[in-house]
């Protein structure tokens, strides 16, 4: 089960085990929980935590592009942390990896990206 959180001003979307095609419950819960995390002003980044999270197919990557398209238009960033190989596997195939921000651990994302909304490097 995917939970919100909020972290030194940052937008934390803690998610769960799998996200699959097949569990569309799943999906539909994240996709209210991302547009939840949208509504609130306060959201110009958005921090993904996948320690949990085992496997995701394409349909959970389709809704993480409509939702960095989102977030773009407002100027907000979206960024992984603490992925699991399958997954890390999963983004560099598709090359999304390149767009979005990936760290090793939530401690360093929300490091990195409070410098970063900051100003500082």
């Amino acid at each position: 089960m995917s939970r919100l959180e909020t972290e030194n001003g940052i937008t934390v979307v803690v998610l769960g085990r799998r996200y699959s095609a097949l569990d569309s419950q799943a999906l539909e819960q994240l996709r209210e929980l991302f547009q939840r995390a949208l509504e609130s002003s306060a959201t110009a980044c958005l921090l993904l935590d996948a320690a949990q999270t085992e496997f995701f197919d394409s349909q959970f990557l389709e809704l993480l592009v409509q939702l960095w398209k989102r977030l773009r238009e407002r100027g907000g960033t979206l960024a992984f942390c603490a992925l699991r190989p399958e997954c890390r596997e999963s983004l560099q195939a598709t090359r999304l990896d390149t767009i979005w921000p990936v760290f090793p651990s939530r401690q360093e994302a929300l490091a990195r990206l409070a410098d970063s909304s900051s100003g500082t490097t």
